[in-house]
């Protein structure tokens, strides 16, 4: 008999392919990241009970499905889902299931960072708490952080992606600096914009001309912190870390 795995060891390895999915389908950052905290529990909820008659893999991704679809039809926009779409391919390659850390952690966070983004509210103080403890403890488990925080495991992952994406932009708006400077984040914003693999849409290049290249902070149009997010995990891809 399988032991059926544990959520703290599968759920960094597989969050940010099913967030992709969640924004593919359901087009809002806010939503996306409501579906993909549903879907974290369901999972985590169901793991003790994984027979292995599936993939496990394919065993996420039904949940995952089914919580979109539970999303669209509450949204009154209900569209099918292929299952077979979306199962393992190419782009779900053995190197990347098998990163324990994802690309959002490479970005060149500090402390003092996550303390001055409390300070300015950028993000809630439950994310506050989680970003901390991840930081201090980059090699516990979901478990581990979450016993010491006194937040379940599964909602631990999912403020902590909810967090970074938060997190990134105030880096590009607040440190700049800390991303190379003024120069370096123009140079990147302009090799995405003329890179062929990775598509942006009009209003991603005009928020993040306004509000990071230009210094707009007052500018405001529906939708433009998610778009802000959207553009910043675009841009950081381009700028060469140490």
């Amino acid at each position: 008999m399988s032991i059926a795995p544990k959520f703290e060891d599968i759920w960094p390895k597989y969050s940010r392919q099913i967030m992709k999915l969640c924004l593919r389908h359901l087009q809002n950052q806010s939503d996306a990241e409501d579906v993909l905290q549903q879907i974290a529990m369901r999972i985590w909820r169901g793991l003790p009970s994984f027979q292995g008659r599936a993939s496990l893999l394919t065993w996420i991704y039904k949940i995952a499905i089914g919580e979109i679809r539970r999303a669209l039809k509450h949204k009154q926009s209900y569209t099918e889902i292929c299952l077979d779409v979306f199962l393992p391919d190419k782009q779900f390659d053995n190197t990347q299931i098998q990163q324990t850390q994802t690309e959002y952690d490479k970005t060149p966070f500090s402390i003092e960072i996550i303390e001055d983004a409390k300070e300015k509210k950028a993000i809630t103080e439950t994310e506050y708490i989680v970003l901390k403890a991840r930081f201090l403890q980059p090699h516990e488990t979901w478990k581990d952080i979450s016993n010491s925080v006194n937040v379940d495991a599964a909602r631990c992952a999912t403020e902590h992606y909810r967090a970074i994406s938060k997190l990134r932009v105030f880096m590009f708006v607040n440190h700049p600096n800390k991303l190379g400077g003024y120069k370096v984040i123009v140079d990147a914003f302009t090799k995405l914009i003329t890179s062929k693999n990775i598509l942006i849409s009009t209003c991603e290049m005009e928020v993040f001309k306004e509000i990071v290249i230009k210094r707009n902070l007052k500018y405001r149009k529906a939708g433009w912190q998610n778009t802000l997010r959207s553009i910043c995990e675009k841009v950081i891809k381009m700028i060469p870390m140490p």
